[in-house]
């Protein structure tokens, strides 16, 4: 017997549709509500992960814009002693060490001065600052050598000194014996090299130096006979008409404009007026009843110090009077000269501590910053993923419904990636900013207004900052992965056996 069917009953076919993809507007929408409805557990992953990359930031920042502060400051250093040694040498020839420094560094200008001073030696110039590097190389080996070591070598001389005195074979062959006995190898790692130096190349050198001595001598007497009735010190204070021009004609290179060179020695002369006052009863003693101080406590660079404004300055000028000053020091005036003095002390304590580059790493960090760096983010990685994980904990309901109503497993891992990415964002950002104000502060204690000079490497800044920002998102969403794909591969029945 047929089984009964309903008229009305079609037949149809069960079809199984592919399940709705959901976009990535979609996953970033639940991520942020996720976050905003865990506030507390989102706040704590962007602390953590602003306090690595604000780690970050400053020292990369500090150490770049540190580094550019002491090279600005050495530069300008050596630029007003180089105009403080052309006043010096506009008046006396050149010292022989002074010479062969010169050479050995490869000084454009200085040579261009020999050049013009001794046209025969111009094509022995480079040989001759090859030779003088040489020297100054062995000298260094010499004088690295351990103290026992260097004391049977040298005694009391330098190695430049005990190097003169070898181009007489018998004191060759006493130090090469010395050397064998020391069992040390000979400077520039080769026997021959360094007798060649000692014997031959060296008189070589001496023979280029003396004749650009006696240059340098004959240029400062042909100035000095163009202005028989004026010391020539006074004449780059207040310069006679063409005084600039005959000092280029006499092979002089000016290392700076005509106006920048008689601001500079007349700052230094009146400095040193003041210095030499100061040293006087009288003014000490108005510097003390000023200040009070004892009046062995009176220094020049206490004054300095005290002398801050146009008020300082008035008493400071009347003591300067009452000693007998040749000249009248107006308050403004001295208000500059002190001002002067303190900036120049502030440039050589800045050159003065400041560490040679090859130490630092990438971006200006240091070995141990680097290190540092490492593993700040190490515990970084450690805290965001803990917290993620614990995110995902808490939402197993909430992953188990959205799976039931057809999310689909690369959803569920997006939806956690950009909360990371979110949170990496804001966190790094956050460090940024942090990052840069506490560079800035340590700077401005450090260097003061100097710390200014650093701007120069804000190019270099900024591609540390960004590099700190990608930094803090991935690491935010390397972070993440684990817990998300832990979360994309829970199933529906699992995650509501775990309620």
């Amino acid at each position: 017997m047929k089984p009964m069917v309903a008229r009305d009953m079609v037949a149809r076919d069960i079809v199984a549709r592919d399940q709705v993809s959901l976009g990535a507007a979609k996953a970033l929408r639940l991520a942020l509500d996720g976050m905003s409805y865990r506030m507390f557990r989102s706040g704590v992953t962007v602390a953590i992960l602003a306090l690595a990359v604000a780690f970050l930031v400053h020292v990369l920042s500090y150490g770049l814009l540190s580094h550019a502060t002491e090279q600005s400051c050495r530069r300008e250093l050596a630029a007003e002693r180089t105009l403080g040694q052309l006043v010096t040498r506009l008046t006396r020839a050149d010292a022989r060490a002074s010479v062969e420094s010169a050479l050995s560094r490869g000084e454009p200008a200085r040579r261009e001065e020999y050049a013009r001073w001794s046209p025969e030696v111009r094509d022995r110039l480079e040989r001759a600052g090859r030779i003088a590097a040489d020297l100054g190389r062995a000298a260094a080996y010499v004088e690295g050598l351990p103290p026992a070591a260097r004391a049977v070598l040298l005694g009391d001389a330098s190695a430049l000194e005990l190097f003169a005195g070898l181009d007489d074979p018998a004191q060759l062959q006493t130090f090469e014996r010395r050397l064998a006995s020391l069992g040390v190898f000979a400077p520039l790692g080769d026997a021959a090299s360094f007798r060649r130096l000692v014997m031959t190349e060296r008189r070589e050198l001496d023979q280029v130096i003396d004749q650009v001595v006696a240059g340098h001598l004959s240029a400062v007497e042909r100035l000095r006979s163009a202005y028989p009735k004026t010391e020539l010190s006074e004449l780059a204070v207040d310069p006679a008409p063409g005084f600039y021009d005959t000092v280029r004609k006499l092979g002089f290179v000016l290392p700076a404009a005509p106006e920048e060179l008689r601001e500079f020695t007349r700052r230094e002369r009146d400095l040193k007026v003041i210095q030499r006052l100061l040293l006087t009863d009288s003014a000490r003693a108005a510097a003390a009843r000023e200040l009070d101080l004892g009046l062995s406590d009176v220094s020049f660079g206490v004054v300095a110090d005290a002398v801050r404004d146009v008020e300082d300055a008035r008493w400071l000028a009347a003591a300067l009077s009452s000693a007998g000053s040749p000249r009248h020091f107006e308050p403004e005036r001295l208000r500059e000269l002190m001002e002067s003095h303190r900036r120049e002390r502030r440039l050589e304590a800045v050159a003065a501590e400041a560490e040679p580059a090859p130490e630092s790493g990438l971006l200006g960090a240091s070995s141990e910053d680097r290190w540092l760096i490492v593993l700040s983010f190490v515990v970084c990685v450690v805290g965001v993923a803990n917290a993620m994980l614990m995110s995902v904990t808490e939402r197993f309901t909430e992953i188990a419904t959205m799976k039931c109503l057809g999310a689909l497993d690369r959803f569920i891992m997006a939806m956690f990636l950009f909360e990371a990415v979110v949170q990496g964002v804001v966190g790094g950002l956050s460090g940024v900013i942090l990052g840069i104000a506490l560079a800035a502060l340590r700077g401005l204690v450090e260097f003061g207004t100097l710390f200014s000079r650093g701007l120069a490497a804000a190019a270099e800044v900024g591609t540390g900052v960004f590099v700190s920002l990608a930094v803090g998102v991935l690491l935010a969403m390397l972070a993440a992965v684990g817990p998300a794909f832990l979360a994309a591969r829970l199933s529906p029945m699992e995650a509501m056996r775990v309620e």
